[in-house]
């Protein structure tokens, strides 16, 4: 007996995940806070519920020189990271590694207000300062 019927495409399920790319986006929400001065958080929102993650910098938004800050994959959504003296502008942007390999794009950039640190060291300082001049006065 003959069709006139295409053949079905193979369902999903026929499909090997391995040959599939992985093509969402990566992880959104990034967020840069100071810990301390040159001492920056990075966090970002969580991709799916095995992904690892490594984190990019870079000199400018096209992440053009981006390199990943650690040798290794973390499992949080959240690093530590100092900033070298002299640097004055950083990009920052996520990709997941779902545990099959397969690598997402770059999630949203952020730029790390990090131009404004020798500033914000002096405010913090001065703050410090003024705060145990207050104790010393106190105590006298």
């Amino acid at each position: 007996m003959s069709s006139d019927r295409a053949a079905a495409p193979p369902s999903p399920t026929a499909v090997q995940t391995a040959n599939v790319p992985y093509e969402t986006p990566g992880p959104d929400r990034l967020r840069i806070q100071f810990m301390e001065p040159r001492l920056l958080e990075i966090q970002w929102d969580p991709q799916g519920m095995d992904d690892q993650y490594r984190v990019y910098a870079a000199a400018g938004p096209d992440f053009k020189d981006a390199t990943p800050l650690l040798d290794r994959t973390l499992q949080a959504t959240h690093m530590a990271w100092r900033v070298d003296e002299g640097v004055r502008e950083v990009w920052f942007a996520v990709k997941a590694i779902h545990p099959t390999g397969q690598e997402t794009d770059y999630g949203s950039p952020a730029q790390s207000p990090i131009a404004n640190l020798g500033v914000i060291g002096f405010f913090i300082s001065a703050q410090i300062l003024a705060f145990e001049n207050i104790q010393k006065d106190r105590q006298q």
